[in-house]
């Protein structure tokens, strides 16, 4: 499952739609932080990316 909302929440980025990939992102780490997937660190590097790119948006 985590694996379809990261594939969502990275569409959504790159559509620009960062305020409705964040909580996907947040979801699917937890997800994954719960099971042990190997692809943890990238779930949190996009994670990362979208809240910095939020960040400098709201500024």
């Amino acid at each position: 499952m985590s694996i379809h909302m990261f594939n969502l929440a990275l569409l959504y980025e790159t559509q620009g739609r960062l305020a409705e990939a964040e909580p996907l992102l947040a979801q699917a780490v937890a997800i994954d932080e719960q099971v042990g997937r190997p692809a943890l660190a990238d779930s949190r590097k996009l994670l990362a990316r979208v809240r910095g790119k939020l960040d400098t948006t709201t500024d």
